[in-house]
Parts: structure tokens; C-alpha cells; sequence
């Protein structure tokens, strides 16, 4: 017998001796465990203060000596900062969105594209997408002046 596609078919077919198929058992992470396990049950009392933390006034020191005054901030200036300064700090690196909302906040400074692009780059990079889609939201909601949207 010459052992083809159809032959062997055929035969498999025909077989009554064929083992049951394997189905593999469910990886551990999928598996619930069996009792479940209790959370422990830690009692924390809610804390309020009214005085900044070493790490607030650390972080406001930081701003003070390295972030150019607000009143000769520019989109440059503050990309220069963003970039050299806080980008790379171990502590306030995740404080640049607050930053960048900060200087919008400035009768006189004004985000220009460069600005926008580069925070939406790093909060991509950084994968901090709720803060990425108020960006967003904010560029749609304020449009450009040069864009061709009335």
C-alpha cells in the first residue's frame, strides 16, 4: 500500500484504536486557587496636613533655581527645561505634565506646536494615556490660531 494523503485518511478514518485527544491542562495563572485567598484586613487612618512635605518644598527649590521666571517663559525656554532638566531628574521626572498645564496657565505664554508635540511624545513614551488624551481633549478644544479650523 503506498502511503498518500488519501490513504492516510483513510486509514485514520477507519481506525477504532486512535487515543483521545489531549487537552492541555490551564497555565497556573489562569487558575483560581482553591479557597481563595483573604485579603488582611489593615485599618489606615486618613491623614491631612496643611504644611508641604520635605518633597513638595524639595520640588519647589528644584523649580526655583532651574525653570526659567515666568514671566520670560517662552515655549523654548520651557522645552529646554522640560528636556535637560526635568526630564532626567529621578524624582520630579513625572511632574511634567503638571508643568507643561502650569505655563498654560500664564497670561503670557502661549504652547506653540513644538511644545504640544513633545508632550505628547513623552506621555506616549511613558505610557501615561489618561494624561495624553486630556492633552488631547485640550488641543481639540484649542485649536492653533494657524490651523485652517474656525
Amino acid at each position: 500500500m503506498r502511503w498518500n494523503k488519501k490513504n492516510v485518511i483513510s486509514l485514520v478514518s477507519k481506525s477504532h484504536h486512535l487515543p483521545a485527544p489531549i487537552t492541555p491542562p490551564l497555565p497556573e495563572i489562569y487558575r483560581i486557587p482553591n479557597p481563595l485567598p483573604k485579603l488582611p484586613e489593615i485599618s489606615i487612618p486618613p491623614t491631612l496636613t496643611l504644611s508641604p512635605s520635605p518633597k513638595h518644598s524639595n520640588f519647589v527649590n528644584f523649580l526655583e533655581n532651574n525653570l526659567p521666571h515666568h514671566q520670560t517663559l517662552t515655549p523654548q525656554t520651557l522645552l529646554g527645561f522640560l528636556r535637560s532638566k526635568l526630564r532626567h531628574h529621578p524624582l520630579y521626572a513625572h511632574y511634567d505634565f503638571a508643568v507643561f498645564n502650569w505655563a498654560a496657565t500664564l497670561d503670557t505664554f502661549r504652547h506653540d506646536h513644538d511644545s504640544f508635540l513633545w508632550m505628547s511624545r513623552s506621555l506616549a513614551a511613558t505610557h501615561r494615556f489618561d494624561d495624553l488624551y486630556r492633552l488631547l481633549s485640550f488641543v481639540a478644544a484649542n485649536p492653533c490660531p494657524c490651523s485652517s479650523v474656525t
